[in-house]
């Protein structure tokens, strides 16, 4: 995992599916894709142990990073974004539904609960503090 630090955007995944994000031309499709594949479930990872279904890192790192666009779009950003996603929604809006959100918070509960990205926190220092940062994006995608 390459990360140096607990924010959602703080890893390379994140980074990734961002820039593919602002890259893309159906930006809609690629967050309502980011929610889908995430619930496929069965993972290598969860495999190996034979936990329920989960997200491996990459997969967990996108939907985080999904989660705070949505929460940008809706006036809940959080508090360190990349520049270039804070220019692109200055820029751009989104027809959001309901359904989307639900997805969102959904999967991000799936990530917290049982994700490949869960466990190789716990196995850190900085458990905790990623824990706090995936709650207040949960809280933040609430009405």
């Amino acid at each position: 995992m390459g990360a140096w630090g607990v924010g959602n955007f703080e890893n390379d995944s994140a980074l990734d599916w961002m820039h593919d994000f602002l890259e893309s031309e159906d930006k809609m499709t690629i967050l309502k894709k980011t929610f889908k594949m995430a619930t496929r479930g069965n993972g290598f990872f969860g495999k190996l142990f034979r936990r329920s279904p989960e997200l491996e890192e990459p997969e967990a790192a996108a939907v985080l990073a999904a989660g705070e666009v949505i929460s940008l779009l809706l006036g809940k950003p959080a508090t360190e974004l990349p520049d270039e996603l804070i220019d692109w929604a200055s820029k751009n809006r989104l027809n959001l539904t309901i359904g989307l959100v639900n997805d969102a918070l959904s999967v991000i509960g799936s990530v917290r609960k049982n994700s490949e990205l869960k466990f190789l926190w716990e196995e850190t220092d900085e458990y905790h503090s990623w824990l706090k940062e995936v709650t207040d994006l949960e809280n933040r995608l609430r009405p």
